[in-house]
């Protein structure tokens, strides 16, 4: 983890924060939640830079089952924060999946970002992905994010012409 810009913002505060970001790491783009209103988040950002790149993921499990494959990678020691986090620290302790109470917000964004990161774009994990996590055995998600991407590529071309 090399920044922890979460926080309260106003829409443009927020768009901005995220591409001072983008700009200071000289990133290749920035990962935002669609669930929560992604065309809204896509089209702020937009308002600021519509140059920057912008991949937008989609939540269909809960917290507690994305953070579990990046949780795996921290015990296994390969996650490293480069600074003090205080606040982002603070939430990886205190927070109790399933319980009621403020959502983990800068978790949640490292989650998000990690997995964008370390594991590909897949963000559904089942039982299986977890073992394999637990295995360090990135092959194994490389190949999934390999077939997933050809699947889309194959959804997304247009059908032959007959004629």
């Amino acid at each position: 983890m090399l920044a922890d810009r979460s926080g309260r913002y106003s829409p443009d505060g927020w768009a901005r924060a995220a591409i001072r970001l983008y700009d200071e790491l000289q990133a290749d783009y920035i990962v935002a939640e669609a669930n929560q209103g992604g065309d809204m988040v896509k089209f702020t950002l937009d308002t600021v830079d519509a140059d920057v790149p912008v991949r937008l993921v989609h939540a269909t499990r809960g917290k507690r089952v994305r953070a579990e494959p990046i949780a795996a990678l921290d015990e296994q020691g390969r996650i490293h924060h480069v600074g003090p986090f205080a606040a982002l620290e603070d939430q990886m302790v205190n927070w109790v999946p399933d319980m009621p109470g403020d959502s983990p917000d800068r978790v949640d964004a490292r989650v998000w970002a990690l997995t964008e990161l370390m594991l590909g774009r897949k963000v559904e994990y089942d039982a299986q992905d977890f073992i394999h996590a637990m295995a360090n055995d990135l092959e194994y998600f490389q190949e999934k994010e390999r077939k997933e991407r050809d699947a889309r590529r194959q959804r997304t071309q247009a059908p032959p012409v007959d004629g």
